[in-house]
């Protein structure tokens, strides 16, 4: 079936659920699926429809292709106006993304991709590294002017809107020439966030903004 696609703790949640208070630790996940397939992965959830509030993951994803996030793969709430929240969450893992023709659109430490709608992502950090590799050019996707890759410690792709974040992770993308990659939070915004991360082969990283009085005591 076609949740087969969807890896995590959990594959999909429910646009009424919200998947919150407990650490995940010690996790391994791995998709082998080649470019012929797809996946959305992410240590809690492949596809979050509904609300995340409080969750740690320490978790080592590796994948192959499509949506991937140290947390959640993708978010989607089921329709343009709907928003799905991700609030006071840490990853503290790590994504790694290897494909060999480049089709992956969103890699990110707290979330990979949003679909439809909004994410909103509140009190969140990040101190994991992604890594993302692709060998080769996929001719069909970038005919059609979409071969970009998102590549970032919070957000990779979409419309994503972040307050009071902070990402101390790297983005690394290693790309074959002609692939664009969209830095942090393409398409989103951010507000008294703080991200420290490098990316190899992207020109337009936005930088620094300052966090002030930012605290994840409630881990401790």
């Amino acid at each position: 079936s076609s949740q087969e696609h969807y890896t995590g703790l959990f594959g999909i949640t429910h646009a009424e659920s919200t998947v919150r208070n407990f650490s995940l630790t010690n996790s391994y996940f791995e998709s082998i699926i080649g470019w012929n397939g797809y996946a959305m992965m992410g240590s809690i959830a492949g596809q979050l429809a509904g609300n995340m509030d409080t969750v740690y993951s320490d978790a080592i994803v590796n994948s192959a292709y499509m949506h991937v996030g140290g947390m959640v793969g993708r978010t989607n709430p089921g329709s343009d106006t709907g928003v799905c929240e991700i609030k006071n969450c840490w990853f503290d893992g790590s994504v790694t993304v290897n494909e060999e023709t480049c089709k992956t659109q969103g890699v990110g430490g707290i979330l990979g991709k949003v679909v439809k709608g909004k994410a909103e992502l509140t009190d969140c950090l990040n101190t994991a590294n992604t890594t993302y590799t692709a060998t080769a050019v996929n001719d069909t996707i970038a005919s059609a002017g979409k071969q970009n890759v998102g590549v970032a410690g919070l957000c990779g792709h979409g419309s994503a809107t972040m307050t009071n974040c902070i990402n101390t992770g790297t983005a690394k993308a290693t790309l074959p020439t002609g692939i664009t990659v969209q830095g942090v939070n393409y398409n989103g915004t951010r507000t008294n966030c703080i991200d420290s991360t490098s990316v190899a082969n992207y020109n337009g990283y936005k930088g620094y903004t300052e966090l002030k009085n930012k605290n994840f005591s409630f881990y401790d």
